[in-house]
């Protein structure tokens, strides 16, 4: 299964990444999921996040791939790439 979450800090991205959930919405081997790391430290401490936002791509539990910054159009390069 390969999971892609969104660490951020009080930032809003608008409504990105809801509307990549909903377009990935039925797809069995892919979960998209948001930490904010206001509220959760202990978690972006456990992932190593330092910026935001981050998104990272989890593979089988395994950190597979990690994108900072707010380029959409690399952040889909990225995406699309897994």
């Amino acid at each position: 299964m390969t999971v892609t979450i969104e660490f951020f800090c009080s930032k809003n991205l608008g409504t990105l990444w809801e509307d990549l959930g909903k377009a990935m919405e039925g797809e069995d081997e892919i979960e998209i999921g948001q930490v904010d790391c206001g509220t959760n430290k202990e978690i972006c401490n456990k992932v190593d996040i330092h910026s935001y936002p981050t998104f990272k791509l989890f593979y089988n539990g395994e950190e597979a791939a990690k994108y900072k910054g707010t380029n959409f159009s690399t952040q889909d390069n990225f995406l699309s790439t897994y």
